[in-house]
């Protein structure tokens, strides 16, 4: 039966034994989780009150499923996948397990709208169709902005610290100097470091930002034309500040009158980056403040890659207004480009968002972006720039991902 189910799955795994086991993995641990309640409240993310999307309508709540399998026998290596399925897995939950497979094969449903959640920086996001899915690519440049901005907050905190080799923000930082540093900051300066968020889709990396950097720096605006992409952003942020403060619920103090528990405040609101006036744009923040850091992973699929070239699992699943834009693909970055030099970004002393004299010295040796946008490769790399330079940004440079391909581009006036 594992066999049978491996071979299932080689179709959309591009024949990769490897990756068919991984997914299977990852499904015999969703069902367990989702219908044998084997995992606290506290780690399910994805809880059923938000999760009525991914429920599915064969499940009968009056079958009794197999006991309770512990998973630590899989991990102390006492009971394999294939153990799990042929011997503790009931006959239901092997049925379950087949058109979870069937599902993903026969309607190239992707694995994380099955499973409801996608990692992304430490969070758990949740994911529904069609609102688009964070990929790893993403992430990865996400990891790498937080380090950045990490340097810029740290300069008024000799005791900052930050690892680099798994990319995790140090909690005992966290925990140990940021309520110290952040009553410092909040007196000193009287501005927060505005970061907005176009396209924002889930809202995975203006979450991440939110939550990664130190508590009460930020505030982060997150906007997107799609009302699913906003109900969906919204529900990954009630849902990692309801976590959050279960979490820290014995540390909270009484004096916290804010709904919004992740590290700095985030705000989602709908807006039509393409079509929106200016003044529409900056009502949406206060006008006097201005912006410090615009990201974006915006559509970047040309028509011609979308109708010839797209894999089923995207284009059967995905919101097409999340993934393709004219002008090769590019359309969204002119207009990000030029809105964000005319009108968004701090300009001259108004970039800083406070007084200390370092922090131009910490912006060139970090090489730290006031625009980072995501492209779809090295195509787009020239009429980006080109774009850019048109805009008077002084300062641009190409981020690869981990395969070596061309996948953001970062500027500065």
């Amino acid at each position: 039966m594992y066999q049978r189910f491996i071979r299932q799955l080689l179709p959309k795994c591009s024949h990769n034994v490897i990756q068919a086991k991984q997914e299977i993995k990852w499904l015999v641990f969703y069902i367990n989780n989702k219908y044998n309640n084997n995992y606290s409240s506290s780690n399910n993310n994805c809880s059923s009150s938000n999760n009525n999307y991914n429920n599915i309508n064969y499940i009968d709540n009056n079958i009794n499923y197999s006991d309770n399998i512990n998973l630590n026998d899989y991990n102390n290596n006492n009971l394999s996948i294939k153990e799990i399925i042929e011997k503790k897995f009931s006959e239901k939950e092997r049925e379950i397990l087949n058109e979870l497979i069937k599902e993903r094969v026969e309607q190239s449903k992707p694995l994380q709208y099955i499973l409801g959640t996608q990692p992304f920086c430490d969070l758990e996001i949740i994911t529904k169709p069609p609102v688009l899915i964070p990929r790893w690519e993403t992430e990865e440049w996400t990891y790498q902005l937080i380090t950045k901005l990490n340097h810029l907050f740290s300069i008024n905190n000799n005791n900052y610290k930050y690892n680099n080799d798994d990319k995790k923000y140090n909690k005992k930082y966290n925990k140990k100097y940021n309520k110290k540093y952040n009553k410092k900051y909040n007196k000193k300066y009287n501005k927060k470091y505005n970061i907005l968020d176009i396209c924002t889709g889930s809202g995975c990396i203006a979450l991440s930002l939110a939550n990664s950097l130190p508590p009460n720096t930020c505030q982060i605006y997150g906007i997107d034309i799609s009302d699913d992409a906003l109900s969906l952003a919204n529900l990954n942020l009630a849902n990692l500040n309801n976590n959050n403060n279960n979490n820290n619920h014995d540390n909270n103090d009484n004096n916290n009158s804010n709904n919004n528990k992740m590290n700095n405040q985030v705000k989602f609101s709908k807006l039509d980056i393409l079509q929106s006036s200016i003044e529409e744009i900056k009502s949406l923040f206060n006008e006097d403040d201005g912006i410090d850091l615009i990201v974006s992973n915006p559509p970047y699929i040309s028509p011609m890659e979308y109708n010839n070239n797209l894999d089923p699992d995207v284009k059967l699943w995905e919101d097409k207004c999340a993934l393709m834009a004219n002008d090769d693909g590019t359309e969204f970055h002119n207009r990000i480009a030029y809105l964000a030099s005319n009108y968004l970004l701090r300009r001259n002393n108004n970039n800083k968002f406070h007084d200390d004299e370092n922090q131009e010295i910490i912006i060139k040796k970090y090489q730290i972006p006031q625009l980072v946008m995501e492209i779809g490769g090295s195509h787009q790399v020239e009429k980006v720039i080109h774009y850019l330079n048109k805009y008077h940004f002084g300062w641009t440079q190409i981020w690869k991902d981990a395969t070596g391909k061309e996948r953001c581009i970062v500027a500065r006036l």
